[in-house]
């Protein structure tokens, strides 16, 4: 279950529209190899470099002064790009066209207004370009300016241009205090909100300025339009409010300042998602401790009925798990398919989130819609690992309740310090280390399961040792071919071992369960190969240390 992909896509696909946008006006699309004449060439990098001699030299051997580019650029394009005023005025004085458009619809005064030259804006108004033209972009020149942080630009264009209507928009519905907001320069926004332009417009994805300011991490804008009264509690067309786009971007602060500025925490989008799911399903930690330390409902619940766990859970965010379980969500509660977060977590083979939700007391036996519970959707996906950590889990459980003093600590464990492997008659206890330990067990184990035991063995010794039919039918579920039982006596046996007390001899155990399934003379055998391999062990240290 991936909650949040649709949301995801959305933003991405924003991102990439806006991207192209850029790529349309910015100058900055790749020169392909142009048709131009040599000359043509040559006259235009004139433009550029501001070598009026070799512009005299070209126009007098007749080159054409509107020569394009690939991109239908004109010398006076690159011209008034570059901020070459005395190019621009002897191109104009000898024809050049004013008011020429190339491939993106800029003329020389948007590039002019882009880059933040004054003067060569001056020079092109005064010389009779109009100051109202837009790219296919529908930007103006204070779209332009305000895009770039030119601020000196954009002062101009609203006291001296007075056909420019400050509120105008782009294609995208964004007016010049939008675009200057998500680039982050807070001066440009100053003057714009000085002139009134009216912050309360939305683009056509129904986002205001604070909108793209907090998307965009700008905290000094963000400061400026919540002082001028923007909305903190606008929703765009998804009901996604300011707060939201900063919890999927991890902008913690922005988050903290919204909170502060009376943002509502638990604000639902469209799909009745809070803040908190979102920076749940990214994991971003430190915005959702900021979330939660101002008051998120950390058990929430959107459309499908998922919490923030659920959505944690879900993308596989072990750190964002922690945050939540740290702050007592409830770990039980189950979505629209009936699903708690332990149903997720076995379902996507999260062992990690696995093992904490169980650690913290997830509960193992609710069913989902489709009546399976979490061990039963583990053996369905095929999560092998999955399968026998919650069947662990479960037996230890069932091992606590009928004993309430066996706790984890007195459950054997590979690396325990010591562990008794036989213990003789005599009461004398043969010690290995625990490497020695965890070797031997499981290479009597294995030999045990691949060499030894039948297929209906396993089986049998799970009912002895009281696996549940649930159990036993998880780790049936796993097919591996016709000798499929073999794997099955495997992970049998070391889900057993799990649970064996450090009081108890596991050999010794193992030798009376073989006993009480009929394999008395196979029990019979494990015990004098592990006698033989005891005593080899002890051998082999004894004349060590005598050698020593």
């Amino acid at each position: 279950m991936q909650s949040y992909n649709g949301w995801q896509m959305r933003q991405i696909d924003n991102r990439r529209k806006e991207d192209e946008a850029q790529a349309d006006v910015g100058m900055v699309t790749v020169l392909q190899e142009s048709q131009m004449l040599k000359s043509e060439l040559v006259l235009h990098e004139a433009a550029r470099t501001e070598n009026i001699p070799k512009i005299r030299e070209l126009l007098g051997k007749d080159v054409d002064i509107n020569s394009r580019n690939n991109l239908d650029r004109t010398a006076l394009h690159l011209a008034a790009a570059c901020g070459k005023t005395k190019v621009i005025e002897y191109l104009i004085k000898h024809g050049a066209a004013i008011g020429a458009q190339d491939k993106y619809g800029m003329r020389p005064i948007s590039w002019a207004a882009w880059f933040g030259h004054l003067d060569v804006l001056k020079i092109l108004v005064n010389f009779g370009a109009s100051p109202i033209v837009i790219n296919k972009q529908e930007f103006n020149i204070l779209h332009c300016a305000a895009q770039n942080g030119h601020s000196l630009v954009v002062e101009y264009i609203l006291d001296k241009i007075t056909e420019i209507n400050i509120n105008s928009v782009e294609k995208k519905g964004k007016t010049s205090l939008h675009l200057a907001s998500e680039a982050g320069f807070s001066n440009v926004v100053e003057i714009l909100l000085k002139a009134k332009i009216d912050d309360s417009l939305v683009d056509k994805q129904g986002r205001t300025a604070l909108h793209y300011a907090a998307d965009a991490g700008r905290l000094d804008v963000i400061e400026k339009l919540v002082l001028n009264g923007n909305d903190v509690n606008k929703g765009d067309n998804e009901f996604d409010r300011p707060i939201h786009l900063g919890a999927f971007q991890n902008h913690s602060e922005v988050c903290q300042l919204l909170t502060k500025s009376l943002a509502d925490i638990n604000a639902q989008n469209i799909k009745k998602e809070t803040p908190l799911h979102i920076a749940s399903c990214q994991g971003h930690i430190e915005t959702m401790q900021i979330l939660i330390e101002n008051g998120a409902d950390i058990n929430a619940q959107n459309l499908k009925l998922n919490t923030p766990l659920h959505c944690a859970v879900s993308s596989n965010k072990l750190d964002a798990t922690k945050c939540l379980l740290d702050a007592h969500c409830d770990l039980n509660l189950q979505n629209a398919r009936e699903q708690t977060a332990l149903h997720i977590a076995a379902e996507e083979d999260c062992l990690a989130v696995v093992e904490i939700l169980l650690t913290n007391g997830a509960e193992m036996h609710f069913k989902e819609k489709t009546g399976k519970t979490c061990l039963q959707v583990a053996a369905r996906a095929g999560n092998v690992n999955a399968v026998d950590m919650l069947i662990k889990a479960d037996r230890q459980r069932a091992l606590r309740m009928l004993n309430a003093t066996c706790t984890e600590d007195n459950h054997r464990c590979f690396y325990g310090e010591e562990c008794g492997l036989l213990k003789e008659d005599n009461g004398e206890e043969n010690s290995l280390s625990k490497i020695e330990y965890e070797d031997k067990l499981v290479e009597i184990l294995f030999t045990l399961s691949q060499r030894h035991l039948k297929a209906a063995d396993w089986k049998s010794l799970a009912h002895y040792w009281r696996f549940s039919d649930e159990h036993v039918k998880s780790i049936e579920h796993q097919y591996t071919g016709n000798d499929s039982y073999k794997e099955h006596s495997y992970r049998l046996l070391l889900i057993w071992l799990y649970g064996i007390p450090r009081s108890e001899n596991a050999l010794k155990v193992l030798f009376e369960a073989l006993c009480a399934i009929g394999r008395r003379t196979l029990a019979e055998r494990v015990r004098k190969k592990c006698s033989n391999s005891t005593s080899n062990q002890l051998s082999r240290r004894t004349s060590s240390c005598r050698m020593s």
